[in-house]
């Protein structure tokens, strides 16, 4: 679905507003799209593998992904993926964990120290900070979430292709705000977490989805 049939949709939805609201409703689109992208759960769509981040020697951090977002790039960075872990690779295909920590702990933990491959990293700001600090050019391997493109055109995002009600509900509910008396602002509040919550459990069902689940392994 692309962004005009999604506003169309919210119109008719309003009590057939065609064209009264149009560029309201775009502005509301876009802030129900910010909205989401900030919430604690991040739906599958948005994940992206990071394989164009390296270490440099001697250098403690490197700067985490911030291409600001537009109607045709996705960029910034959302969260980590917490179903998955960083590895590290020196260039020659043997890939090494590295644990997450926090950096008060990291930063005071003696055995990690001076320079070496990185066994741990904590997330500070807008930097991912690496212990011990690396001793040569390491690349990256993780997952993050990352936002979206911006409905500044015309275009069906990844939100619109996957989770359409998502954005639609939102803006109703954002809409219904100043347009509709409380009581119809419950129900548009009430649809939009109804929508949130689909999309939940469908993430949720996407990743136990035959997962060999061992007891004790």
């Amino acid at each position: 679905m692309n962004r005009d049939t999604a506003v169309e949709l919210v119109e008719f939805r309003l009590g057939n507003r065609e064209g009264t609201y149009t560029s309201q409703i775009i502005k509301e689109m876009k802030a129900a799209q910010s909205f989401v992208e900030s919430r604690p759960l991040l739906p599958w769509f948005l994940l992206v593998q990071e394989e164009s981040l390296f270490t440099t020697a001697s250098t403690s951090t490197v700067a985490l992904p911030s291409t600001t977002p537009t109607n045709s790039v996705r960029g910034g960075f959302l969260l980590e993926d917490e179903y998955s872990r960083m590895f590290i690779d020196d260039g020659s295909e043997v890939f090494t964990r590295v644990e997450k920590g926090d950096y008060d702990t990291l930063r005071g933990f003696s055995a990690l120290t001076g320079t070496g491959k990185p066994e741990r990293y904590a997330v500070q700001g807008t930097d991912l900070h690496f212990f011990p600090q690396p001793d040569n050019q390491y690349e990256l391997d993780f997952f993050y979430y990352q936002q979206d493109k911006i409905l500044s055109s015309n275009i069906e995002n990844e939100w619109l292709k996957r989770a359409p009600e998502v954005l639609i509900t939102q803006t109703i509910m954002q809409m219904f705000s100043y347009l509709k008396p409380a009581e119809q602002q419950a129900k548009a509040i009430g649809e939009a977490d109804r929508a949130l919550k689909i999309m939940d459990d469908r993430d949720e069902a996407r990743r136990q989805a035959a997962l060999d689940n061992v007891l004790g392994g």
